[in-house]
Parts: C-alpha cells; structure tokens; sequence
C-alpha cells in the first residue's frame, strides 16, 4: 500500500508539472501578460493528464484563507507582485459602513505568498476627503501605480439631501518606487465629460463613476475599465477605459500619454438595459478586447472590441460554451463578475451561478474556465471555487495571482479580506473539460450494468455519511418511455420516510430527495432536459463540504432554466440517510437505467462531464 500510494503521488505531481509548467513560465503581476495577436492561443491541449491520477486537496472552504486585513468596512484587496516577489496589496477600508466617512485606502506587503502581512500604510488618509476603490499596476521596472475615486470637492448632498459620495469625484492615482512603503503626491486624470456626464444628477458639473478592474498590460499599454453613473446611486451605467500606452517606458510622470475610450460621446452600453457597471476586461491573443459588467436582469453581460477599445458591439448576455443563442446564459445576481486572464493564456471568470437580481446570494462563489475559440472565449461548466458555511456571508472583489506555479485568489466579505490557494487540478480540469472521455474511478464504490428491478438487501452503509464534509454521487444512464409517471431509479425509502430516493417525476424531471427521518431535502432535474425515449446521462452530486447538492444531465450542470434561479439546493443537518429497507432499482420505472454508478465523495463538475463524454 505505501509502495502504491507513493507512486500514484509520484505519477500526479508529473502530471501537475506538465499541466502547470507546459507553458513558458511567467509570473502574474497585472493579472495579465501583454497579448500577440502574432501568437494564437492553441484550441487543444497537447497534454491532458489522467483524471483518476490526480490527487485533489479541497480547499474551497474560506476558513482556510490567510486574512490580508480585517476592519469594520473592508473591500477591493487587489494584488501585484513587487519586484522582490512580495505582494503588495491595495484596498478600500473605513471605520463604518461602506460610503461613511473615513473611506480611505491604503497598502499591506506580504512577503511569504500572502500567509502573513505587514502594518497597512496609508495611500489616502481617513481625515481627507474620501477614497476609494483603489486599482494596482506595476510597471515592469517596478513602479506600482494606483487608480481610485477621490471626492476631491467634498460632494455629500444632492438636491439638499446628504448622500453617498464615494461614488463621484475625481479620478486620481498615486505610485510608489518602494514597493508601497511610501506613496507619492496625487495626481489627477483628466476624464472628458459626456452624454452620461451631462446628464446626470449634476449637470456634468460632477462626474460619477467608479473602477473595479484592476488595470491590464495591452499591446496598447495600460488599459483598464471603469463605470461612469448616469443617475445617482448607480443607475444608467456605461463602460469607459483609462489608457496610457507609455507608462512601460516613461518614467516622468508629467510626461504620460492618458487617453479616454472609446471614441464618441456613448461608452460601452446596451440602450435597453439600466444597470451595467463594474466592467473589467482582458485581451484576447488576437489583440480584442473581452469586456465583462453586472446587471440588475440576472445575468452577466459581455462586449468586444477589434480597435483596442475605439468602439465595441452591443453588450449581451455572457453565455457557456461558444456563445451561441442556444447556449445557456450564465446566471448571476448585481454583484462582481470578474474575469480574468491566466499565463497559459486561458481564462477564469468568477460568478455566482444565482439568476435573480438584488445584491445577495453572493456564496458560493463558481468558476468557469475559458479557451479561446474563434476570436471569443469558450467557457466551460462551472465549479464551486469557494463557500462560506454562513450562507449570509458573501463573497466578492476577487483578484487572481500566480506564483511558484500556484494560483491564488482574493476576495472579501466587505469587513475581512481573504487569500486563498485555488488547486490547479480544479482549473486544468475547467480547460480540458472538451478534451477529456475517461471513466472515473476514483471513489468509485458500487456499479450495476444494467440494475432494473435489481433488489439489494437493507444495508445502513449502502451511502456514505456526510459528517466530516463528506459526500457521495450517483450517476447513471436512463431511458424513459414517458414523462407523465412517476417511477423510482433508486430508493431505499419506504414512502415520504427516511432514506434516499431518485425518481421520476409529474414534471417531466427527475427528483434526488433525501430525509434522515427529521430533515428533508429534495431537487429536480431542469424541465425540458429529459426527453421521452432518448439516452440521458443524469447524476446528482450531494456535496456535504458546500452543502449543496447539483444536478447534471448530460454533461450540462442544472441551473434552474426558465423555472428557477438556481439549479442547485443547499442542505444542512442531514449525515445519515441509510436505512433497514431493501436497495431497489427500477421500482415501477417506464423505462430502463443502465451504468449506474455509486461514488463515496462529492465529484466535480469536471469529472461529471468526463464520465459523460466517455460513454458518447
């Protein structure tokens, strides 16, 4: 046993290796390196290492973070690596609520991948007027820039009427040539006033706006986006970009080029929506421009740009897959969607998989991963990234780092700010979803060919436990004859009592329902996914970590279609759901299972999809 575990560990950290390493090593610092349309992002992956060799550690669990820095009001920790390789963090903090007075922000330094921090350094006081919103750049000679909303006008009425004002103001930066020791005088951008200027609450004679993308390294050299406001609060938004293409170069800062973009007097827009704001984008190897923004419609919007932001097509919901009308559009209430650019050049975009509007339902967090495809981004299926047991304690403003081959993602509850260390088994598993068709093996405990009408005897530990974040799958394939009757795949209840029971339903959908004789639970597949007389590849996933459990059909995860903001359910208090009644399959089924698989540990997404791929 030693023997073999020693080689599996030998044989997966070769693979880790190769996955991670194929690629020309390059550290992130602006969570972007510069793109060359010269040189494609490849649509394959040369190497796709074995599923089951891979030995995932699960630290989705925000627990497990290193906390940057704590306060009443918290956000924004964006990160750059120094020249060292520290890592300086900048964030938005206060002694109140968000928006009081006192909002500043200021700078910490870690220099052991963010396990601990140094005393954070003021780069505005809590005495001056507010700041927020702090964006970071670093230069390749080691300048950190910072980008942040400054009122510096003391704005706080409206109408005769006090309001938030950490929303308007100027626009202004300072940097730092000692790794954000000590900061320089302010500087101020020059923001040219437009249609959405002149028209809002001030008449132009404020601007509103704030920024959440942390700045890019283009080929057109610093770009990033921000939100102009048309109406106080945060309402009739548009995406605008900063670009100076000689900050690499130009030392004298009385000598930066600043652009505004695009060309025109409208910014990045959809006219039929309200809300759009939070815009950040990153650059595609063919040298576009991928925007992304939230909306209050439930959903993520996107744009392009050709001309490295001179002008873009229309803002539309964000999609899986390649993007087509018929692929599903991700769901995500009117919080962060960040996307972000990896050194293999493949993508990550952060979301929470939750469809309605309103500024909760910020846990868990999911990823999908992206591969370039056809001059736009193909996503694939989403993950669980990280979750908070507190379902109340959402998570938000992530930044992305990469160091010594580890990925590490930030985010804050809006009074604790987090790092965490993200597998890469989970995000290469997020790429090669199109290229993989193993079985997996792994946790594999219980398989029938072909189970119909099959009859076990009771067994109380047919189903793994869920204590201890544990967790169990049951995937299969089934063929139903109709969808008007009521049938069970698999049970080992008795009635409405305890035990598990996977069934057909008077909807059209197939049901996982759990009851551990004092709590219950239950999900259905989304209508419209199971047909009459086709082969489905269906399986429920009960994760006892997330306390969530997911449905996937045919290598598809559920999310609620037209019927349901979500296709997932959260569970609490149920450990044990086996029971002194028979095992059956098929029981009074119109219709055959075939395949069906019992696995004794939550699987991800990633392997679902491979399991599905495999039997294609």
């Amino acid at each position: 046993m030693k023997h073999s575990l020693r080689i599996r560990l030998i044989i997966s950290s070769l693979y880790f290796i190769l996955a991670v390493f194929g690629c020309k090593k390059h550290e992130m610092a602006n969570a972007q390196t510069p793109s060359s349309p010269g040189n494609p992002v490849a649509d394959s992956l040369s190497f796709i290492p074995d599923i089951n060799a891979e030995d995932f550690i699960d630290q989705r669990s925000i627990t497990l973070g290193n906390i940057i820095y704590k306060a009443p009001y918290l956000d924004q920790p964006y990160i750059v690596q120094a020249r060292d390789s520290s890592w300086i963090c900048v964030f938005t903090t206060g002694r109140g609520a968000e928006g009081t007075p006192g909002q500043h922000v200021m700078s910490s330094r870690s220099t052991d991948l963010g396990k601990t921090w140094g005393p954070a350094v003021d780069i505005e006081p809590s005495s001056g007027p507010v700041a927020s919103w702090a964006i970071p750049y670093i230069t390749a000679y080691g300048r950190i820039y910072v980008f942040y909303d400054y009122n510096g006008d003391n704005i706080s009425e409206l109408n005769g009427k006090h309001i938030k004002n950490d929303l308007l103001g100027w626009y202004c930066y300072k940097y730092s040539d000692d790794m954000g020791q000590t900061w320089s005088d302010r500087y101020r951008l020059s923001i040219k006033n437009t249609l959405v200027d002149n028209n809002n609450n001030f008449k132009g004679q404020v601007q509103m706006f704030w920024g959440i993308c942390k700045p890019i390294h283009s080929t057109n050299g610093l770009l990033f986006s921000y939100t102009k406001i048309g109406a106080y609060i945060s309402d009739r938004g548009e995406g605008w970009l900063v670009n100076c293409p000689n900050i690499e170069t130009e030392k004298d800062i009385n000598a930066l080029q600043w652009n505004i973009l695009p060309g025109g007097d409208v910014g990045i827009k959809n006219p039929t929506w309200s809300l759009q704001e939070e815009h950040n984008l990153v650059q595609l190897s063919n040298g576009s421009l991928y925007c992304v923004n939230r909306t209050y419609l439930g959903f993520p919007g996107f744009a392009i740009s050709t001309n490295l932001g001179t002008s873009w097509n229309t803002p539309a919901p964000m999609r899986y897959g390649n993007g087509t009308p018929s692929d599903r559009i991700f769901k995500h209430p009117t919080a962060c969607p960040r996307i972000f650019k990896c050194s293999n050049g493949k993508y990550l975009f952060w979301f929470h998989n939750y469809g309605t509007p309103g500024y909760n339902n910020r846990n868990p967090v999911w990823v999908s991963g992206g591969i370039e495809r056809n001059g736009t981004i193909w996503w694939s299926e989403p993950e669980i990234l990280l979750y908070s047991g507190n379902v109340n304690e959402g998570m938000s403003y992530p930044d992305l780092i990469e160091q010594e081959g580890k990925y590490f993602i930030t985010e804050t509850q809006k009074n604790t700010a987090r790092v965490h260390e993200i597998s890469p088994l989970l995000l290469n598993d997020l790429w090669y979803q199109r290229f993989r068709k193993e079985k997996v093996t792994r946790g594999l405990i219980n398989e029938y060919e072909a189970p119909n009408d099959l009859t076990l005897p009771s067994n109380n530990k047919f189903f793994p436990s869920l204590e201890n974040n544990g967790g169990f799958t049951v995937d299969f394939f089934v063929t139903l004859n109709n969808l008007n009757s009521v049938g069970h795949i698999l049970t080992n209840s008795t009635g409405n009592g305890p035990g598990l029971d996977i069934a057909t339903t008077n909807n059209g959908t197939i049901a996982i329902s759990l009851n551990d004789g004092v709590k219950s639970v239950s999900l259905e597949t989304d209508k419209g996914t199971i047909v009459p007389n086709k082969l489905h590849h269906v399986a429920f996933v009960v994760d006892g970590g997330a306390n969530i459990i997911m449905a996937m059909v045919d290598g598809k995860l559920c999310d609620g279609g037209a019927n349901a903001p979500a296709g997932w359910t959260r569970f609490f208090g149920i450990n044990n759901i086996n029971t002194d009644s028979p095992v059956t399959f098929g029981k009074n089924l119109d219709g055959t299972i075939s395949n069906l698989k019992i696995y004794s540990r939550a699987l991800r997404t990633s392997e679902l999809v491979s399991n599905y791929r495999a039997a294609k």
